[in-house]
């Protein structure tokens, strides 16, 4: 059989998605879709390192109003589950309506910093 398309054999090999895929790296990406006080979103990517969440300008997101502390909360990836953990903030970092010290972050879970909303959530991405 040639390898050119001139070639009478016109059969079609079917493969399972498995097959198709075997090899193929993936990894878990987070995002928070972030709902500002003033009615502005951005999507943010979380990235490898952790997420530091604060009122000054030497975090990673910086919402600066007067109920988030200065290092108010982390979100961070720990044993393959990403965590949000309150950093000792003065007003509390809550999921779900409730304050938490550190948390398990599950799809479309909504963490609240200071008068922020950021939802939760995550997909897989091939890796190149």
């Amino acid at each position: 059989m040639s390898d050119h398309p001139e070639t009478t054999d016109s059969r079609t090999i079917a493969m399972s998605r498995t097959a198709v895929l075997q090899g193929v790296r993936r990894r878990r990406v987070a995002y928070l879709d972030i709902t500002y006080p003033d009615g502005r979103k951005v999507l943010h990517k979380v990235a490898d390192t952790a997420v530091i969440i604060g009122r000054t300008e030497d975090n990673t997101l910086t919402f600066p109003y007067g109920n988030v502390s200065r290092h108010h909360a982390k979100i961070y990836s720990a044993a393959e589950e990403f965590v949000v953990e309150d950093t000792g903030s003065t007003n509390g970092t809550y999921v779900n309506g409730t304050r938490i010290a550190k948390c398990i972050l599950r799809q479309q879970d909504l963490i609240q910093v200071g008068d922020t909303r950021m939802v939760y959530s995550e997909r897989e991405e091939l890796l190149q």
